[in-house]
Order: C-alpha cells, then structure tokens, then sequence
C-alpha cells in the first residue's frame, strides 16, 4: 500500500484535497457495480459501496445503462469518490452518455494506466486524478468546458495530455494543457515525467495554475516571457530537479536573481531551484520575504537570511532535512507562517543571530522552538567546559540524568536517560550532569 503525501499540507500546502465524506448507503448494485438514483430518478450515477475497503478493483467497464427492478436507466455520472483509493484498479472504460465525473472520482488509484473520457463529458471535478500515478497519458473530448482545481496533481508518471482538436475551450501543446478561451490564456498542467529538460512558456499566457508544475520531475530551467502576470506561491515548490528560473526583463510581476524566482523588485523570494546542488544560499540583501514552500525540501546546509527580511512563510523551509544551520540577521525577528521551520529543523539545526538578538529570538514566535541559538560569528559546539560523572564504555555513554551527544557540526546524534549510543567512533560533544566533555574515540 502506499501512502500519500499532498502538494500543500494544511504542506505542502495550501490548497489541500477536500476530506472524504462519512459513509453512506448506495441504491442498487448490477454486475459489480454500484449506483445511486439521479435525482429525478430517471437514471444512474455509478458511486461507491465502502470508503473504509475498495469497492472495485481489476479492469472496470461501465455500462451505458443498466436494469434495476425491470427499469432500464441510463448511465449519466461517476460520482464524487466513487473510485475513491481503489489501488487495484487498473483500468476503466467509460461510455458513451456520461456527462459528469465529481470530485476526487478516481484519486489515488494508484495502479490505473488509463481511463478513455467519452465525447459526451462535459465536467471533471476537482482532484479527480489525483495520485493516479501510473496514468501516462490521457486524453480530453471535444465536448469538455469544465475542468475542476488541480484534476492532475501528483499524477506522477503522466507524460501527455491530449486534448481533442474541436475542443473549444482547452487544447494541448506537445503535450501540455492549456486553457484559451476568450481572453483567457492559461497554462493549466505540465505533464509531471514529460522527458524535457527546458521549458519556455508561450508568450501568450497570461496565468500559471498553482498546481500545474505538481510535481516536475525532470524539468531544469524555466523560460517565462512577459505577458504572465499569475503565479501562485508553491507553484514550482515540486520541480525537484530545477535549476534554473529566467524570466523576460520586461515581465511586470516576476524576476530572476542568480536563477532564483522573486517577484519583480526583489523583495519576495517565491521559489528556490530545488535541483540545485549548492549547500549555502545567501537571500540576497533587499528581500523582505520568503514566500509560502519557497525553499522547502531543498538540497541546502545553511541558508543566510538578511536583516531586511521581516517573513518567513508557511513551510519555507519544511522538509529541508540537509539543512544544519540558519543564519538570521535581521534584528527584529521575521514573522513566520505555520511550520515555516519544520519540528525536525527545529530540534537538529543551529540558529545564528546577532548576539544582542538572542533574547528577542529566544521569545519569538517559531524561532524560539530552535533548540540552540548562537551568536554570529560563534562556535556551532558553543563553550565546552569540564564535566563529572560521565563514562564510556565501547560506543556507551553513561551518567545521572539526561544524555545529549552532539557531533562536530552541532547536530545531534544520540541521546537517553543515563545512558546513550553513539553511532560509531569519532569526536563528540557530550552535555550531561550539567556539564559539557569532549570524547575522541
């Protein structure tokens, strides 16, 4: 079984699927499957029988009616969950009369490689594929003019989107969905393992969905023209392999710095290329921000925040779990969102701030939860004094009350009630008995 981790928690995150309903009774069931009466009774909506264990698995093929106490009825909808976790489903053909597939129809059907939409589909709900991970490719009708929030997320092996040429409303660019009615020009899903290394975004769109880059796995750089005016933060937060943004000069709401997407006078840093390989990153002097999952789950050791920079937001930094020390100059410290700095972050990395700051970040509101704060410019190991009461015996430490071991870099490696064990031999701090050792092993 696998487990699901979504773009935006509460993480990742802004924006999350909507909860699975409490249970609920279905009408009828013919052949397997399990229907509701349409409202006026005149037809069928296929739903679900249990949303605690898989009403379906296998190859699943919906009839275009079915006869229920000597009444025939057309098929009309998939409802909303119907196919909800069904992780043994591998593939479903739909016919011909659906109009409709609600919210969250098909998510985290892990397993299924592909699903046919008949030209009589009007609507997709929202998150209806999400997590349908072995989903490569699929394919839009002409007669679609209703495609929900973030119907795609996390589909991880999906390399195209087809998109019927009579479509009105969407049409598909070497495989890329985009929605152009009007004057409405929107990029709406890049296919999460389409095997290009570049993009360039065509000059005519004017809006990025939130989620249309969730995830990217191979995409590099980024080329965004001038006339985009529309990027939500986190949009990029899962191109893990990104190295580079470059945005048109002219472009009136975004700008690259190094390769780093802000927004167009540099004061809010909105996305950190999270392939890069660099482990220190220095937020250049001027920026006042960092945007919502901005540099969250990057490759970093340390990053170096400037004294201008008055917020942290939400999951900035979640995730990073490479990340050994934050360096906060400013002297008032920032504002931060929810989990700007993760539990994990929290308890293992080293704060730096100037010294007369330690007592305001010490206090303050998400810094205050790093268990060690240092002056710039100090020690990560802080002052080492002579300890008593402390033995070792092989890889065991021994002594009355807590045990904290830290290595060389501040981060902790072993802790315990009266005894603790160290990962292997080498040079380590011990804090016990209110005291402070080295040990060489």
């Amino acid at each position: 079984m696998k487990t699901s981790v979504l773009k935006k928690t509460g993480l990742i995150m802004l924006g999350l699927a909507a909860c699975a309903p409490a249970m609920q009774a279905y009408d009828f069931s013919v052949g397997g499957i399990y229907y509701n009466y349409t409202g006026d009774r005149k037809g069928a909506v296929v739903t679900w029988a249990s949303l605690t264990e898989p009403s379906y698995s296998g190859k699943i093929t919906i009839p275009a009616e079915v006869t229920f106490h000597m009444e025939t009825l057309k098929v009309k909808q998939i409802d909303s969950y119907a196919f909800f976790n069904c992780q043994g489903i591998t593939s479903v053909t739909l016919p011909e009369g659906i109009t409709a597939i609600g919210d969250q129809a098909f998510s985290h059907c892990y397993a299924m490689t592909s699903v046919n939409l008949p030209q009589t589909l009007t609507r997709i709900g929202d998150y209806a594929f999400e997590f349908c991970e072995d989903m490569t490719s699929i394919t839009l009708p002409k007669s679609l003019t209703s495609l929900g929030y973030s119907v795609f997320q996390e589909c991880r092996g999906l390399q195209e989107i087809a998109v019927d040429e009579e479509n009105p409303f969407y049409t598909s660019e070497d495989g890329i969905l985009y929605l152009r009615f009007q004057d409405q020009a929107v990029l709406v899903q890049y296919p999460a393992s389409k095997p290009a290394g570049e993009f360039t975004v065509p000059d005519d769109i004017q809006e990025i969905t939130d989620y249309a880059f969730t995830p990217s796995l191979y995409l590099k750089k980024i080329t965004i023209g001038p006339n985009v005016t529309k990027v939500t933060d986190g949009t990029f937060c899962e191109c893990t392999a990104m190295q580079e943004f470059e945005i048109a000069d002219d472009n009136a709401v975004m700008s690259a710095v190094d390769g780093v997407l802000f927004n167009k006078d540099a004061t809010t840093l909105i996305q950190y290329p999270l392939g890069r390989a660099d482990e220190a990153y220095a937020v250049p002097e001027g920026t006042q921000h960092l945007a919502a999952l901005s540099m969250s789950n990057s490759r970093l050791k340390s990053v170096d925040l400037p004294a201008t920079l008055t917020s942290v937001g939400d999951y900035a930094l979640a995730g990073s779990a490479q990340l050994t020390s934050v360096t906060s100059r400013a002297t008032v410290p920032p504002a931060t969102g929810t989990m700007a700095f993760d539990n994990s972050l929290l308890a293992s990395a080293l704060l730096f701030v100037n010294e007369d700051d330690i007592p305001a970040y010490s206090t303050a509101a998400g810094w205050s939860g790093f268990s060690r704060i240092r002056a710039i410019g100090s020690s990560a190991l802080g002052s080492v004094t002579s300890a008593t009461g402390v033995s070792v015996s092989g890889l065991t430490v021994t002594a009355d009350g807590a045990i904290r071991v830290y290595d060389t870099t501040g981060r902790l490696v072993a802790s315990g009630q009266d005894t603790a064990t160290l990962p292997g031999k080498g040079l380590y701090i011990v804090q016990a008995n209110g005291s402070t050792v080295k040990l060489s092993l």
